[in-house]
């Protein structure tokens, strides 16, 4: 997706921004994909937080930077609650209030949870198509210059385990729909959820994929995010891999060769 008049919307980290020349370009659906506990949320909670303070005006915005009319998060498996709770217990107290008063909720956690429930319990057959078609007439109310969070699509993926033709229709629509929204959509996709052919097309018809992975380095565990699509940015430029952490503060990303001093 090109970066249509040349705006974009910050992650709000840094090195990542630098390299997509200030952000992401408006209209883009990104994919935060890899295995699990490797800072994909902490990115997300990351990105809702420097929004919301351009939103505040706590920073100026650079130039081209388009700032979201407002700043959501539809989630799944885990309540609002829950993600709040988890936003204040891992980041410190500006952090915080400045998330949970900026961020909104399309919290479809019970219904999720009902869903799932009848799925293992095989009484009958949960009615997946009616919630979906819940869910995207929400999105479809609040997508319009907003930035999107689904929390998470590994969680969709889930429900639809017996119908990819299903989860795929849905991944395509959402793209269609990341495009004509001109705001900024972010999924969190785990790694092995699908089977590798279906991962691999959802992958490739993204406008983006940020790859969170954990290694084991000396016995200890080394988090790093590798680029492996963006629109606008050099193909000479991606497969940059950064070394991340998280602080009270943030998400954070040092590119590797700058660690080595290379």
């Amino acid at each position: 997706m090109p970066k249509e008049g040349g705006l974009v919307i910050p992650t709000g980290v840094k090195s990542i921004d630098l390299l997509a020349g200030g952000g992401i370009g408006v209209g883009s659906l990104i994919l935060l994909y890899g295995p699990p506990q490797a800072y994909k949320s902490e990115f997300l909670a990351t990105t809702a937080f420097v929004n919301a303070a351009l939103k505040e005006g706590h920073l100026t915005p650079p130039p081209r930077v388009k700032i979201p009319k407002e700043i959501w998060y539809a989630t799944f498996s885990k309540s609002a609650e829950e993600i709040l709770s988890s936003v204040k217990s891992t980041f410190n107290k500006r952090f915080f209030e400045l998330f949970k008063r900026n961020v909104k909720f399309l919290d479809y956690s019970k219904e999720y949870s009902s869903l799932i429930g009848a799925m293992w319990e095989k009484k009958k057959a949960p009615d997946t198509r009616k919630f979906l078609l819940q869910v995207v007439n929400s999105l479809k109310k609040i997508g319009p210059d907003s930035q999107i969070f689904i929390y998470t699509l590994t969680d969709v993926a889930r429900l639809l385990q017996d119908k990819p033709m299903e989860f795929l229709s849905f991944m395509e629509g959402l793209r269609v729909a990341s495009h004509s929204w001109k705001g900024m959509v972010c999924g969190i996709l785990r790694k092995g959820a699908l089977p590798p052919a279906m991962e691999e097309d959802i992958l490739s018809s993204s406008d983006g994929t940020l790859y969170f992975d954990i290694e084991k380095v000396g016995g200890t565990e080394r988090h790093t995010l590798t680029v492996l699509a963006l629109a606008g940015v050099s193909t000479s430029a991606l497969g940059q891999v950064f070394e991340v952490s998280v602080g009270a503060d943030g998400f954070h990303a040092e590119a590797v060769k700058s660690i080595l001093g290379i």
